[in-house]
């Protein structure tokens, strides 16, 4: 996990984002741990919004509930990872508009061309 840390911090400096996607080829590793991070801080959000109402335990539900859903997303890991610029979530939007702004749809005649 720390090794891992670092390595999104060395990507991060290289490339100015933390979006490293699941078939980086320079480091599968890397990709699929991102994507296992975005993972656990669904089960996270869900957990924490399910236990909001607990106020009279300490924390005890919420910790109860994501050790049950087997999730070792903590607070803690939340705050360095948006310390650092993490987005929990891809606008894939965003990366297709790349790729289709770099096709010139006047060299294609159908919709099979472009794909």
């Amino acid at each position: 996990e720390k090794v891992l840390g670092v390595q999104i911090n060395k990507f991060k400096a290289q490339n100015g984002h933390c979006d490293v996607n699941t078939r980086y080829k320079a480091n599968p590793t890397l990709g699929k741990w991102i994507n296992n991070q975005r993972e656990q801080y669904k089960i996270y959000l869900e957990v924490k919004n399910a236990t909001a109402d607990d106020d009279d335990d300490d924390g005890e539900a919420f910790a109860a509930a994501t050790k049950a859903k087997k999730c070792p997303m903590t607070e803690e890991r939340v705050c360095l990872l948006e310390e650092i610029g993490f987005k929990w979530s891809i606008d894939r939007e965003k990366g297709f508009n790349k790729k289709w702004d770099k096709i010139d749809t006047r060299t294609c005649s159908t919709i099979n061309d472009i794909a």
